[in-house]
């Protein structure tokens, strides 16, 4: 039977799903690699396949469809990650069928739910009328209103309580997702109450919460929704979901502090902007913006707090490897009276934005006398643990010359106060078993590596089995699995003439029918295999690929011994502590043919 989940892996293709968080770059055909996300790595070691829409990462080995990639890299469950694809696939489904239930899906329903009612007030109710007035002072149209779902929640206790109720959600429900509050008596009533309401979207585009600006004398000027089962604050970026693609285009994101910032700064143009609310940058949005561009461009209200959010979030944002850069505003206390005031003001300003080590020393110089020698020592004590905090060893050497040259002082003073941390020999460190364990584990991770490579390259040019067959055991391979996939295939290598072979594609599909139907189960264990042997063989020519076939056999077998003559001399080592003779002549004797072995294959 055809599912909705079927249908959604039909219309959405892995390849562009994934090309949304990461750069994907061609390896072989219909098939793409890319640095992994889920772990660091100097070498691309993660794989794309298009033809069996599938992603594999052969460094930490997470791998699946198009469901685990969306579950894995959001944190999300199947229901949330189902929901996300069906409406990027334009598939209906009935989501009150069981297996496509759950809690963060209801929440988000009701969370859409209650963004269309409070809209449809603003643009309709005569009683919105004021507000409507008051967004048109603020130079809102009703374009932007649509365009970012601006809403108005009544003066009410429970106008939005008693609308969600009759469209069938119960009071714990609406309070679950933050909607509503209750007194000690146990009441529940309407958290917003006469606000202009900004639906809070994640990057998905679903609505996941609320900030609500009050319209009458209230003292809390903007409330927000609480942290529920769908909305954290630490994980969100205001206007993201709207900016996300000229992000990527422009290659860099200007964030500012407020809703109506980001607003007014897309309005004048500058797409690439987004929010953060008036707090400092979290780990989780760093994660969030580095998923479209690693350069930034932090513009905050020029106040005493929003310099000190500004700090607080660059510090972060600049150690984990993002290119900042600070936009000081020509005119206006935030963007939005900046574009107001001249929108060609806002974009200069964003053109003169500085370097954040820059920013940095003319806010520790400000007010600073270079010719006394308690400021010169306050400067350098607040500058210095910055400097070091540099993740590039040039930009390092960069604003240590500078700040020299600022203090009249010699640079070499200023690296030795730096104390960067230096680099221990970590085996220096460890006693003589854990080295013999590292030594061991090393070696068996290699042993599987290369016997990986062995196989993959038979999966994928099936005529080199002639090559291996008479140079290469089943024993010889490090896994059970490994070496039973091995026997099946010399078995289908048996089981046809030689014409076939040779054909390699067909050769390539029969091989990968042949195992299937021996042993189901291998099916993941195969497509993986497959997957390798493309992203680090496919390029190779006829020559290379036996050169690389008998360089691999040989070191397997290298390894093999070298495991070999570690074990058995850490048995030599309890024989000689306990005097047996016997014992350490018959390991001397097993060493000196592992050594001469060894000696033969090089």
């Amino acid at each position: 039977m055809f599912t909705p989940t079927d249908e959604i892996k039909n219309r959405v293709d892995i390849a562009d799903l994934i090309q949304e968080y990461l750069k994907l770059t061609p390896a072989g055909m219909n098939n793409f690699k890319a640095n992994c996300p889920f772990h660091h790595e100097k070498t691309p070691s993660f794989i794309v396949s298009r033809d069996k829409q599938i992603w594999h990462c052969f460094g930490c080995g997470e791998g699946g469809d198009i469901f685990t990639w969306l579950q894995k890299i959001e944190g999300i469950d199947f229901p949330e990650a189902l929901k996300i694809l069906a409406k990027k696939a334009n598939v209906p489904i009935d989501w009150h069928e069981p297996q496509y239930a759950s809690e963060k899906n209801k929440l988000l329903d009701i969370s859409r739910l209650a963004a269309d009612y409070w809209h449809d007030i603003l643009l309709h109710a005569t009683e919105a009328q004021t507000v409507r007035d008051y967004l048109q002072q603020r130079i809102v149209d009703t374009k932007t209103v649509t365009e970012w779902q601006l809403g108005w929640s009544r003066d009410s206790w429970d106008d939005l309580l008693n609308y969600l109720k009759k469209n069938g959600f119960s009071e714990n429900e609406i309070f679950a997702a933050g909607l509503i509050v209750k007194n000690d008596q146990g009441k529940y009533y309407d958290r917003f109450r006469n606000r202009l309401i900004f639906p809070i979207y994640n990057h998905h585009g679903q609505v996941i919460g609320f900030t609500g600006r009050t319209m009458s004398n209230e003292e809390a000027k903007y409330i927000n929704t609480p942290q529920t089962l769908i909305y954290n604050k630490s994980q969100v970026l205001y206007g993201l979901d709207k900016a996300k693609t000229a992000i990527r285009k422009a290659d860099y994101v200007i964030i500012v502090e407020g809703n109506m910032d980001v607003i007014t700064c897309a309005n004048a143009g500058t797409k690439n902007v987004i929010g953060v609310s008036g707090t400092a940058l979290t780990t989780e949005q760093i994660n969030l913006i580095q998923r479209f561009s690693n350069n930034v461009m932090m513009s905050f209200d020029a106040d005493v707090a929003g310099e000190r959010a500004a700090l607080r979030g660059l510090d972060l944002a600049w150690q984990r490897g993002l290119n900042v850069k600070i936009i000081r505003l020509l005119a206006g206390k935030d963007p939005d009276e900046c574009i107001k005031l001249n929108r060609d003001l806002w974009l200069e300003s964003i053109r003169q934005a500085v370097n954040i080590m820059d920013y940095y020393f003319s806010i520790i110089l400000k007010d600073k006398d270079l010719s006394r020698s308690d400021h010169k020592k306050n400067i350098a004590a607040d500058l210095l643990p910055l400097i070091a905090k540099l993740p590039d060893q040039i930009e390092r050497s960069h604003y240590l010359q500078k700040l020299a040259n600022l203090l009249n002082v010699s640079e070499k003073i200023l690296t030795d106060k730096l104390k960067l941390p230096t680099t221990k020999d970590s085996l220096a460190s460890k006693t003589e078993k854990e080295q013999e364990i590292n030594l061991d584990s090393s070696l068996d991770i290699i042993k599987h590596k290369i016997a990986e490579g062995i196989i993959a390259i038979l999966l994928l040019y099936p005529d080199k089995i002639r090559l291996v067959i008479t140079e290469l055991l089943p024993e010889e391979l490090p896994e059970l699995e490994l070496a039973d996939i091995y026997k099946t295939i010399v078995m289908y290598y048996n089981s046809i003439d030689s014409s076939q072979i040779n054909n390699n594609l067909l050769g390539r599909s029969n091989l990968h029918d042949f195992l299937e139907k021996q042993r189901p189960d291998w099916l993941n264990r195969i497509t993986t295999l497959e997957l390798l042997a493309t992203k680090e063989f496919s390029d190779l020519q006829p020559a290379e690929i036996d050169y690389e076939l008998e360089q691999r056999i040989q070191r397997l077998k290298k390894e093999i011994r070298l495991i070999k003559v570690a074990n058995l001399t850490s048995v030599l080592k309890q024989a000689e502590a306990s005097g047996d003779q016997e014992l350490i002549d018959q390991l001397l004797t097993q060493i000196h043919q592992c050594h001469q072995e060894l000696k033969n294959l090089s």
